[in-house]
């Protein structure tokens, strides 16, 4: 279940839903309740939370019926993972990075509502092979690789900001996010990776009549490009660089050991739809229904910057969830909670491959062929029950249960790895309040992935290097896998309504098949105003 993890998810909650009042009209008023910064945090992590969480992710129109008081954050983070052999190639064995990020939301008025964020991240990405390129998730498997590889240096920063306004019963938001990150590696062969990420988000919502519900609608767009460089400074280099095609596959005419200067243009799309409540009450029912589509071109800029690839990505979404929540009623289960949360997702990508004529010069289209196909389907069911033990104790356990699909195929050569996969775990969470006024956290997870396959790779060339990492790839992703997850947080209330918050949270993953091991620590310390 995706319940909020650690401090860290903490100051990621900060837009969560807390108790409002609505006034005849639909108008959003404020609860002049006044919370230290250490009760929000309790209560934006609890599972009723978590509920509101999902439902106001949807659009930024949510945004006016989610926290009635305004919130401002700083926190710095470091992440070390050492993942050996269970990541895919493209992926690296792990990273070393830290960041810096703020955030604030701010009521201006009982009709007006207004975000920010912003992030910066450095660090280090382990051992990454096969691409030279950022993003291998969006732009692959159309990139530059070679074998040798390396650690990459890393610089991000994220930035976003909203507005969102009401009026009797209409709602609406607008969003901005940007995103800008360079990869470069210090020696052959020297990448440098720069990106540049912006997404738009526009919606509006009503409510129905009298009810506490409201349905909503929105849109968005995403514009994306990145320009992947790579240099050789030592003449005698033999490092092959290949352009990959897909589980091995190759486009040799643009092979070879040359410097590889690429471009990605990407424009993309999406729609939700919506249905979620404006009041906080003791039970809660929300759905999200969205989908959208990536269209993502690749050119190669040392080729009088032919468009040499393409691929679409479609996606969609269901999220939906109810909580019965009995806290305080004497008449049924006191301080029982429960519910269900269902998530259904599908993604399925199509790369084409455009086919030049022999001039070598212009590199005339003669054609294109429809060659590469990846589709990925999940299924996911959480079923959480909270109990109230004592006033000063809480205790949250969920059993979690997913079934998902995973297709990548070539059709000429014909390579495809293939997997149907069955997931089964528990989940637990205890909050306990000290009499000081500081709240600690423990949390746990266990879950186990069993999985079927039926690839066909019998003929990936083991001479070619490719072939290796395309083998090693069906291998991670038609692995079991068991894994654990542990985590600790703190949030100190300080002087000046200030809240110190601490986490440290541990995941182990380990694969069938001789992979071995994962092990990720995550560590955050910020404050909360």
């Amino acid at each position: 279940m995706s319940i909020p993890k650690g401090t860290v998810i903490f100051i990621l909650s900060v837009f969560a839903a807390a108790p409002l009042k609505v006034a005849a009209a639909g108008t959003v008023v404020s609860d002049s309740t006044a919370l230290s910064p250490v009760d929000k945090i309790t209560y934006l992590s609890s599972l009723p939370a978590h509920f509101s969480i999902a439902a106001a992710q949807a659009m930024p129109a949510s945004m006016p019926y989610l926290a009635p008081f305004s919130f401002t954050s700083v926190s710095l983070g470091g992440v070390w993972e050492s993942a050996g052999n269970t990541l895919i190639a493209e992926h690296g064995t792990g990273q070393l990075c830290g960041s810096v990020d703020a955030r604030s939301y701010r009521k201006l008025s009982s009709a007006t509502t207004v975000w920010g964020y912003a992030d910066f991240t450095a660090g280090k990405l382990r051992d990454i092979a096969w691409s030279n390129s950022a993003d291998y998730d969006l732009t692959g498997p159309y990139v530059f690789g070679d074998s040798v590889g390396g650690d990459l240096v890393r610089r991000q920063y994220k930035f976003s900001g909203g507005y969102a306004g009401s009026k009797d019963y209409w709602t609406w938001g607008v969003e901005a996010a940007y995103r800008a990150g360079l990869d470069y590696r210090a020696r052959d062969p020297r990448d440098k990776i720069v990106v540049s990420d912006l997404k738009g988000k526009i919606s509006a919502s009503r409510r129905i009549g009298a009810s506490p519900f409201a349905v909503g609608l929105g849109g968005g767009i995403r514009v994306y490009n990145q320009t992947a460089n790579v240099e050789f400074y030592n003449p005698l280099s033999d490092i092959t660089m290949y352009m990959m095609t897909g589980l091995g596959t190759t486009y040799r005419r643009f092979s070879g050991n040359n410097g590889k200067n690429t471009a990605y243009t990407g424009f993309g799309w999406d729609v939700t739809a919506s249905f979620f409540q404006t009041v906080s009450q003791p039970d809660r029912f929300f759905a999200n229904l969205g989908c959208g589509n990536m269209h993502m071109r690749q050119f190669l800029r040392d080729f009088n910057n032919l468009e040499l690839t393409f691929t679409d990505t479609f996606t969609g979404d269901l999220h939906a969830g109810f909580l019965l929540n009995t806290d305080g009623d004497a008449s049924r289960f006191s301080g029982i909670s429960w519910g269900a949360e269902l998530r259904v997702s599908y993604s399925g990508r199509k790369g084409t491959e455009n086919i030049l004529g022999s001039s070598s010069d212009s590199y005339p289209k003669i054609g294109e062929r429809q060659n590469y196909t990846r589709e990925i389907a999940d299924f996911r069911l959480s079923l959480p029950v909270k109990k109230r033990i004592t006033p000063s104790d809480h205790l949250c356990i969920s059993i979690d249960g997913a079934f998902g699909s995973y297709l990548e195929q070539t059709d000429d050569p014909f390579r495809r790895i293939r997997n149907t996969s069955a997931t089964g775990g528990i989940y637990t969470r205890w909050l306990h309040h000290f009499r000081s006024g500081v709240a600690m956290t423990l949390e746990g997870n266990a879950s186990y992935r069993a999985t079927s396959s039926s690839n066909r790779l019998q003929n990936v060339d083991l001479n070619e290097s490719p072939g290796e990492a395309c083998l090693h790839n069906a291998r991670v992703l038609s692995a079991d896998v068991v894994s654990a997850s542990a985590s600790a947080s703190v949030a100190i209330p300080m002087k000046d309504n200030v809240a110190l918050t601490t986490s440290l949270a541990w995941r182990c993953n380990a694969l069938s098949g001789g992979l071995g091991t994962a092990n990720k620590l995550v560590l955050s310390i910020g404050i909360i105003l």
